[in-house]
């Protein structure tokens, strides 16, 4: 009794203050969602988490983000805008458009329908654009051979907001170590766990930490779907098999605290 007691006070020190950096709601047209952004601020807001951002493919979830956090003070909630890979003319000045609304996060994703190659001038200018806005960029996707392109562009201009989510399971430690040596953040989602779709098991995420080290890693929930706990409840989840692995309670708050906060502040 005494054990558990202890253990589920050490899951709530860490879960106070934490930040999930990919959360999905309704509505959207793609996949089936648990609920509306209300309904996912108010359980972040209950269990005292600092917030999460707000990611969707299908439109800026700025406007949403800023309504949520009027409706519960004290708690940060981030949009982001989605972009296609290759990024072109439009992608610059969309994220111009969404950084005005007040957008913090850039999302880009592998286009798989696009015959588009990537072109070195309106890269540079996008990455220019990410670092002249002081917008955090996340690549979703891509293959290694893209995303190092970007992030070497990038760390060229002095960008240190990065995070990048790939295929853990088809993802080499060699690969993943090199794109954290540009300054990286590698995320780890607690989705690639679940039943419906597992990828990957708890022991892989938590070697795969340890071998890229936990000050290059971010641990998010990538929550919202329809079979899914609400995504609140998935960060509590994750903090408990993270502990159950072995992983310290100092450890963990780097992955869902302390690096989180380096990129959104």
């Amino acid at each position: 009794m005494m054990q558990s007691s202890q253990r589920n006070n050490s899951i709530i020190s860490i879960l106070t203050g934490s930040f999930d950096l990919n959360v999905k709601t309704l509505p959207n047209a793609q996949s089936l969602m648990r609920m509306d952004g209300i309904d996912t601020a108010k359980y972040a807001y209950e269990f005292e988490m600092l917030g999460f951002a707000l990611n969707s493919k299908e439109y800026v979830t700025t406007p949403s983000a800023q309504m949520l956090n009027r409706m519960y003070p004290g708690i940060k909630i981030l949009g982001s805008i989605s972009l296609d890979y290759p990024v072109t003319t439009a992608s610059i000045h969309a994220t111009k458009n969404a950084a005005s609304l007040g957008t913090k996060i850039v999302r880009i994703h592998q286009n798989l329908d696009s015959t588009l190659i990537a072109n070195l001038a309106e890269t540079e200018k996008f990455i220019s654009t990410i670092k002249n806005l002081d917008i955090l960029l996340i690549s979703e996707n891509l293959s290694i051979d893209d995303s190092t392109f970007i992030f070497n562009l990038a760390k060229d201009s002095e960008i240190n907001k990065m995070m990048a989510y790939y295929p853990i399971n088809s993802t080499s430690i060699n690969d993943l170590k090199h794109i954290t040596s540009l300054g990286v953040y590698i995320e780890l989602a607690l989705k690639d766990l679940m039943p419906l779709s597992p990828t990957i098991t708890i022991g892989t995420m938590c070697k795969t930490i340890r071998d890229i080290g936990v000050d290059h890693c971010v641990a998010t929930t990538r929550f919202g779907d329809i079979g899914l706990p609400v995504p609140a409840e998935g960060m509590r989840m994750l903090i408990a098999f993270f502990l159950e692995k072995g992983l310290s309670e100092d450890e963990i708050t780097k992955l869902v605290k302390s690096n989180p906060n380096k990129l959104i502040s």
